[in-house]
């Protein structure tokens, strides 16, 4: 619960994001929209609370945020280490784990596996 009121003080409140709902994004692809929507499964399935497409006070709009963990879940479909690495600059002023997830490959369940680029990119932001 505690994890939860930490993670709600980086939203923007003035944009309503509704708890444990799918949102879509039309300028994603449909790979993307898909994982989205099986990761947000998995949370709800582990009883985690999460928000999609909701934007942080920075003005930075995140796929998923997992409330229980203070955790930014990004789904990449084409973008490259650089563009990542572009991301993580624009959360600086948040201190949330950032994982990046390739929406490219098969669908297991979320573990270390489906992480790209993660031995650079998967680490907590506290700058």
């Amino acid at each position: 619960m505690q994890q939860r009121r930490k993670a709600w003080r980086y939203v923007d409140r003035m944009h309503r994001c509704p708890v444990n709902a799918v949102r879509l994004n039309a300028r994603n692809t449909d790979a993307h929209e898909e994982m989205k929507y099986r990761i947000c499964r998995q949370l709800n399935r582990e009883g985690k609370e999460f928000l999609t497409e909701c934007i942080l006070q920075n003005g930075r709009r995140v796929d998923i945020l997992v409330l229980d963990d203070v955790k930014i879940i990004e789904i990449l479909a084409s973008e490259t280490e650089r563009q990542c690495a572009q991301k993580v600059q624009a959360y600086y002023s948040a201190h949330y784990e950032i994982v990046f997830v390739d929406a490219s490959q098969p669908w297991t369940e979320l573990d270390e596996s489906n992480f790209k680029f993660n031995s650079f990119f998967k680490y907590t932001l506290i700058f």
